[in-house]
């Protein structure tokens, strides 16, 4: 990925008003159901 794995969760948190920690945790929960896409 061009950006880094930390500024995209930045962006992510920023964008759904949400904290970094649950973006993190939702991020897990795709990378554990599509294991092969990241």
């Amino acid at each position: 990925m061009a950006v880094s794995k930390q500024t995209f969760k930045g962006q992510l948190a920023r964008f759904y008003r949400q904290p970094e920690g649950l973006v993190d945790q939702v991020l897990l929960q795709l990378e554990h159901q599509h294991s092969g896409i990241m």
